[in-house]
């Protein structure tokens, strides 16, 4: 299978978190890291300050996962979708219903995802426990 290369844009609370389970995956290779922030821990992916100058050294991707505050998701999802990739936004995706109707748009004319990320739908421990629950490997349930 070949592995999927990601740009990671926000490396906060939030994007650390996202970037280790981003690791974590067989079938990802983060490439690069893009933070207003200095990057105080070493990382061995490239690192840019600012989205321009990453899509300036011209690096090969394939998607986007954006963890930077919400006022600034419709802005950069839309920059990446208009360069034609992937994007992964972190909840809430947009904050106004317009921005979310132009990215929908733009995702749709470029035939790129754009998806919503939801930290439960590809964690680990719970499709884990969904498997569980589909075989009903599981004696009689007390509490939820």
């Amino acid at each position: 299978m070949k592995k999927l290369n990601i740009v990671l844009i926000g490396y906060g609370y939030w994007g650390k978190k996202v970037y280790k389970s981003l690791k974590n995956k067989k079938y990802i290779n983060v490439v690069s890291i893009i933070d207003t922030a200095i990057i105080k821990k070493k990382i061995k992916e490239k690192y840019f300050n600012n989205i321009n100058k990453f899509i300036s050294a011209k690096i090969n991707y394939d998607a986007a996962v954006v963890c930077t505050p919400p006022n600034t998701h419709y802005r950069i999802a839309k920059k990446f979708l208009l360069n034609k990739k992937h994007v992964l936004v972190e909840k809430p995706i947009v904050l106004k219903k317009s921005h979310l109707r132009d990215i929908f748009d733009i995702s749709k004319s470029k035939k790129k995802v754009l998806l919503a990320g939801d930290l439960f739908l590809y964690c680990d421990g719970i499709n884990k426990i969904k498997n569980i629950i589909d075989n009903k490997k599981y004696g009689s349930i007390k509490h939820i």
